[in-house]
């Protein structure tokens, strides 16, 4: 999932950890002709996406330090994520690469 022009509410911590556990818990959609699909998704197939700065999105944007943070809480309580993404990586090279050396710094539990 990509966190991308959303209200300040889906660039929190409790936002991330509610998400998560939904998808991990799982939910069913329904399509127009009444076939049901699961959809789980575990933690260690997740990756979360944000913006690389604030010229690569409207909104939606949160400091690549604070989701490195976010998700260090989350492993930190047992919340292993696949990892993390964002887009508009020529956006990161021009700021030199904030989102990219805070993710490096993160590299995983």
């Amino acid at each position: 999932p990509q966190m991308y022009n959303q209200w300040s509410y889906w660039e929190t911590l409790s936002w991330a950890q509610e998400y998560v556990g939904y998808l991990k818990a799982g939910y069913t959609v329904t399509d127009a002709a009444g076939v049901v699909y699961p959809v789980q998704v575990p933690p260690s197939k997740l990756y979360l996406g944000y913006p690389a700065t604030t010229t690569a999105a409207g909104s939606g944007y949160i400091n690549p330090v604070q989701v490195v943070s976010m998700v260090r809480t989350l492993a930190d309580s047992g919340v292993v994520l696949a990892g993390l993404m964002t887009w508009s990586i020529d956006e990161d090279y021009r700021a030199g690469w904030p989102f990219a050396n805070a993710a490096a710094a993160y590299a995983g539990p």
